[in-house]
């Protein structure tokens, strides 16, 4: 009997729960649609997919707040649409099975989740996607509500001329955060076709044309790779860089670097060296640093490593303290760890200026490198800035034992 009436309140609970929350239409989209013309409201459709977990966090999290239910039910009608087909699917997915071919199709589903808005006559006005916390939910809401700030809506007046750059800005920067690559790229563009080249090195301009440089072959790519000095001085030291070599990396490295041939790499550094340069060998060095790592090529990881840090220590694309302290633990040779100490301390100077775990490493590597009186110096700072870390004052004592810290191979 007690079990009998804990499965039944926990079955009110749950009834309750989802009465609060969004009051989703177990029917057809066809039919959502009817009753949302019928009652002149905006149409909401969760498109979501069983594999997704953001999707998951949100219908079990999200969409049964009290509030969310409150401010959405008023003005939608809300359907959720599973887009992938299951052997556990029940006969309302099944009976959607046509409407998810439909939305995916018809809509441009490329991530989940995401939540589509029509208007009361089934016209798509706006799209957000990603997990949405309560707040940033009924804001999304509201937006699509809003004719002044509904994507869609906004993209039909751009396509009808209209092109004042605060216009343009900020609807390139919605497209591209719900996703519309299509959108983004086509105002954007506008936009920088309309910059006067003088006015592309105000701060939000640059900042603006970092968003959206993605290829090589954008407007302004090769103002990130040729005027890197000049784009430092505004925004700061290692974004231009850092920019050019993301695409470099996506273009010319990640794509063929998926064989494990020392053939492949070769090619790789002859395409970059000649088209980008030195840049072009900094990133792909980085590169072959970490996948040196996943092999655990210790001999290779010394070479790039020392290659990589010779110009990239202002702009690492990982943790100097993470790469440093491989070399300590898995390589004998003296010139890396002598390249590691020095990329060591300028990470300490710039970045971990109060990180225990770097001088920790900064002092292993001086111990390793025989510069034990500094090494001590050095690893007494680190314990007095993680007091609790036991392993950090194990290697102190044994620095002061002139004890190997590291492990003997």
């Amino acid at each position: 009997m007690k079990k009998t009436i804990i499965t039944l309140t926990l079955a009110v609970c749950a009834i309750l729960s989802k009465a609060q929350g969004i009051d989703f239409e177990p029917s057809s989209l066809d039919l959502a649609l009817k009753k949302a013309k019928l009652e002149n409201k905006y149409i909401l459709i969760d498109a979501y997919a069983t594999w997704c977990s953001p999707c998951k966090l949100m219908n079990n999290s999200v969409f049964p707040i009290k509030s969310v239910g409150d401010f959405i039910n008023t003005k939608f009608i809300s359907i959720q649409i599973q887009t992938d087909q299951t052997n556990k699917d029940n006969e309302l997915v099944k009976s959607r099975y046509l409407d998810a071919k439909y939305v995916v199709s018809n809509y441009g589903i490329l991530a989940y989740p995401t939540i589509l808005f029509l208007s009361p006559d089934g016209k798509l006005v706006h799209r957000a996607i990603g997990f949405m916390s309560e707040q940033t939910l009924i804001t999304v809401c509201k937006e699509a509500l809003n004719y002044d700030t509904q994507i869609y809506t906004q993209y039909g007046l751009f396509k009808k001329g209209k092109s004042d750059t605060a216009f343009l800005k900020r609807l390139a920067i919605q497209a591209n955060r719900v996703g519309d690559t299509g959108i983004a790229e086509a105002v954007s563009a506008r936009f920088f076709s309309s910059l006067k080249k003088e006015e592309l090195y105000k701060e939000h301009n640059l900042i603006f044309a970092y968003q959206f440089t993605k290829r090589s072959n954008d407007r302004y790519f090769n103002v990130f790779l040729k005027q890197s000095k000049k784009v430092n001085s505004i925004l700061r030291v290692g974004t231009a860089e850092g920019k050019a070599k993301d695409i470099i990396i996506a273009e010319e490295i990640t794509p063929r670097s998926k064989k494990d041939s020392e053939a492949d790499w070769r090619s790789i550094e002859n395409t970059v060296k000649k088209k980008y340069g030195a840049l072009g060998l900094e990133a792909l060095y980085g590169e072959r640093l970490a996948y040196s790592s996943d092999k655990k090529n210790w001999v290779d990881y010394a070479k790039y490593y020392k290659l990589y840090y010779n110009t990239a220590l202002g702009r690492s694309r990982y943790s100097i303290n993470v790469m440093s302290w491989i070399i300590f633990e898995n390589v004998k040779e003296k010139c890396a760890i002598d390249a590691a100490v020095i990329a060591m301390k300028y990470s300490i100077d710039h970045f971990d200026r109060t990180d225990g775990a770097a001088y920790d490493t900064y002092a292993n590597l001086l111990y390793k490198a025989g510069r034990r009186e500094e090494a001590i110096v050095w690893q007494q700072k680190a314990v007095q800035l993680s007091p609790a870390n036991k392993e950090i004052e194990e290697n102190l004592e044994k620095m002061k034992r002139s004890e190997p810290t590291w492990v003997i191979q």
